[in-house]
Protein backbone atom coordinates (compact mmCIF):
# COMPACT_ATOMS: atom_id res chain seq x y z
CA UNK A 1 0.00 0.00 0.00
CA UNK A 2 2.96 2.41 0.40
CA UNK A 3 4.22 1.58 -2.55
CA UNK A 4 1.09 2.36 -4.50
CA UNK A 5 0.83 5.98 -2.39
CA UNK A 6 4.44 6.80 -3.64
CA UNK A 7 3.65 6.33 -6.69
CA UNK A 8 0.29 7.77 -7.25
CA UNK A 9 2.10 11.03 -5.70
CA UNK A 10 4.33 11.02 -8.47
CA UNK A 11 1.69 10.32 -10.99
CA UNK A 12 -0.18 13.57 -9.82
CA UNK A 13 3.11 15.70 -9.53
CA UNK A 14 4.06 14.25 -13.25
CA UNK A 15 0.34 15.22 -13.62
CA UNK A 16 0.28 19.18 -12.31
CA UNK A 17 3.71 19.76 -14.10
CA UNK A 18 2.56 18.75 -17.36
CA UNK A 19 -0.81 20.82 -17.47
CA UNK A 20 0.99 23.61 -15.59
CA UNK A 21 3.84 23.25 -18.81
CA UNK A 22 0.93 23.27 -21.52
CA UNK A 23 -1.12 26.09 -19.82
CA UNK A 24 2.43 28.44 -19.63
CA UNK A 25 2.93 27.76 -23.55
CA UNK A 26 -0.94 28.05 -24.52
CA UNK A 27 -0.95 31.80 -22.82
CA UNK A 28 2.77 32.07 -24.39
CA UNK A 29 1.33 31.62 -27.93
CA UNK A 30 -1.79 33.27 -27.43
CA UNK A 31 -0.66 36.36 -25.65
CA UNK A 32 -1.48 40.09 -27.31
CA UNK A 33 2.03 41.19 -28.81
CA UNK A 34 3.59 44.28 -28.58
CA UNK A 35 2.97 47.02 -30.75
CA UNK A 36 5.93 48.24 -32.54
CA UNK A 37 6.37 50.82 -35.40
CA UNK A 38 6.05 49.10 -38.31
CA UNK A 39 9.29 49.23 -40.67
CA UNK A 40 8.88 51.51 -43.91
CA UNK A 41 8.01 48.90 -47.30
CA UNK A 42 8.94 49.72 -50.58
CA UNK A 43 10.40 52.85 -52.28
CA UNK A 44 10.78 56.15 -50.63
CA UNK A 45 7.95 58.56 -52.43
CA UNK A 46 9.80 61.07 -54.70
CA UNK A 47 7.09 63.98 -54.00
CA UNK A 48 8.48 64.61 -50.72
CA UNK A 49 11.45 66.90 -50.39
CA UNK A 50 12.21 67.01 -46.78
CA UNK A 51 10.70 65.81 -43.69
CA UNK A 52 9.80 68.85 -40.86
CA UNK A 53 9.17 69.57 -37.62
CA UNK A 54 8.52 72.59 -35.47
CA UNK A 55 8.31 73.72 -32.34
CA UNK A 56 6.23 76.59 -30.05
CA UNK A 57 7.90 77.70 -27.36
CA UNK A 58 11.28 79.62 -25.75
CA UNK A 59 14.73 79.75 -27.20
CA UNK A 60 16.73 79.43 -23.49
CA UNK A 61 19.96 79.56 -24.57
CA UNK A 62 22.14 79.99 -27.47
CA UNK A 63 25.61 78.08 -28.35
CA UNK A 64 27.85 78.06 -31.29
CA UNK A 65 25.47 76.33 -33.70
CA UNK A 66 22.88 75.11 -31.27
CA UNK A 67 20.11 76.59 -29.18
CA UNK A 68 18.40 74.99 -26.04
CA UNK A 69 14.81 75.33 -26.55
CA UNK A 70 11.98 74.59 -24.40
CA UNK A 71 7.84 74.00 -25.75
CA UNK A 72 5.14 75.16 -24.96
CA UNK A 73 4.36 72.15 -22.27
CA UNK A 74 7.34 72.38 -20.42
CA UNK A 75 9.68 69.97 -22.60
CA UNK A 76 13.40 70.70 -23.06
CA UNK A 77 15.77 70.19 -25.52
CA UNK A 78 18.87 70.68 -28.02
CA UNK A 79 18.41 71.51 -31.43
CA UNK A 80 21.40 71.98 -34.24
CA UNK A 81 20.92 75.12 -36.51
CA UNK A 82 21.41 75.37 -39.90
CA UNK A 83 24.14 77.40 -41.82
CA UNK A 84 21.50 80.21 -42.90
CA UNK A 85 18.89 80.08 -40.29
CA UNK A 86 15.91 82.47 -41.19
CA UNK A 87 14.65 85.06 -38.03
CA UNK A 88 11.76 86.49 -38.63
CA UNK A 89 10.79 88.95 -36.03
CA UNK A 90 6.83 90.61 -35.99
CA UNK A 91 8.56 93.98 -35.64
CA UNK A 92 10.48 93.95 -38.67
CA UNK A 93 9.51 94.03 -42.48
CA UNK A 94 11.34 91.40 -43.69
CA UNK A 95 13.17 88.08 -42.44
CA UNK A 96 17.11 87.28 -42.53
CA UNK A 97 18.60 84.80 -43.57
CA UNK A 98 21.86 84.45 -41.32
CA UNK A 99 24.68 82.10 -39.54
CA UNK A 100 25.09 85.06 -36.68
CA UNK A 101 23.40 83.77 -33.98
CA UNK A 102 23.57 87.03 -31.90
CA UNK A 103 20.13 87.96 -33.75
CA UNK A 104 18.72 84.89 -31.88
CA UNK A 105 16.49 86.22 -28.83
CA UNK A 106 15.98 84.23 -25.68
CA UNK A 107 13.04 83.99 -23.36
CA UNK A 108 10.54 85.15 -26.54
CA UNK A 109 7.64 82.82 -27.77
CA UNK A 110 8.82 81.54 -31.29
CA UNK A 111 7.91 79.16 -33.60
CA UNK A 112 11.08 77.38 -34.53
CA UNK A 113 10.92 74.92 -37.75
CA UNK A 114 13.09 72.42 -38.28
CA UNK A 115 14.35 69.93 -41.33
CA UNK A 116 15.24 66.09 -41.16
CA UNK A 117 18.89 66.44 -42.94
CA UNK A 118 21.13 63.54 -42.71
CA UNK A 119 19.51 61.96 -40.19
CA UNK A 120 19.55 64.90 -37.83
CA UNK A 121 16.52 67.76 -37.67
CA UNK A 122 18.01 71.32 -38.03
CA UNK A 123 16.49 74.77 -37.30
CA UNK A 124 15.70 76.03 -40.62
CA UNK A 125 14.00 78.90 -39.15
CA UNK A 126 12.85 81.34 -36.06
CA UNK A 127 9.66 83.15 -36.16
CA UNK A 128 9.07 85.43 -33.52
CA UNK A 129 5.73 85.76 -32.12
CA UNK A 130 3.69 89.12 -31.39
CA UNK A 131 3.98 90.14 -27.98
CA UNK A 132 0.75 89.52 -26.43
CA UNK A 133 -1.01 92.59 -24.84
CA UNK A 134 -0.66 92.34 -21.03
CA UNK A 135 -4.53 92.29 -20.38
CA UNK A 136 -4.50 88.88 -22.80
CA UNK A 137 -2.15 87.28 -20.54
Amino acid sequence: MGVLKSISFWIVVVVVVLIGLVGFMVGRLTAPQPRTVPKQVGETNTLFTAQSASIRGYITDVSENKLKVQNISGVSGEVEVSDQVIIKKPEARVASATSDLKQVETGREALVALELNGGVYRVMSINYLPKRPENLR
